[in-house]
């Protein structure tokens, strides 16, 4: 199957939409989102290093959804990369449903 060129800015559009989808989310349950989402990545950090490592720790143990880890100017940062064509809008609702999940579950 090919997507040809119309195809494949469609996609590429598509996972844009959905990276900033899942920003919107996040800073609207209290994350910080430390890049402009130009593309498909969304950097993420919760109120302290610490609670940002165990959420992501947390995020990756349940299995919902899978990012990864990474540093920002020094700082522990969960990376997001919406990367599959496959991915809905409800499937990025549902895991920044699970970082909330995972971070509230930290602090308690």
């Amino acid at each position: 199957m090919t997507m040809g060129q119309a195809g494949v800015a469609e996609l590429v559009d598509q996972l844009c939409d959905r990276a900033q989808l899942f920003a919107k989310l996040l800073l609207e349950t209290r994350f910080r989102v430390l890049n402009e989402v130009v593309f498909n990545q969304v950097l993420a950090a919760c109120d302290t290093p610490a609670q940002t490592t165990a959420t992501l720790a947390a995020i990756q143990a349940r299995g919902e959804c899978w990012c990864g880890g990474s540093q920002w100017l020094g700082e522990p940062v969960i990376r997001v990369s919406v990367c599959s064509a496959a991915t809905t809008e409800d499937d990025v609702r549902r895991s920044a449903q699970a970082f909330v999940r995972a971070r509230d579950d930290t602090i308690q």
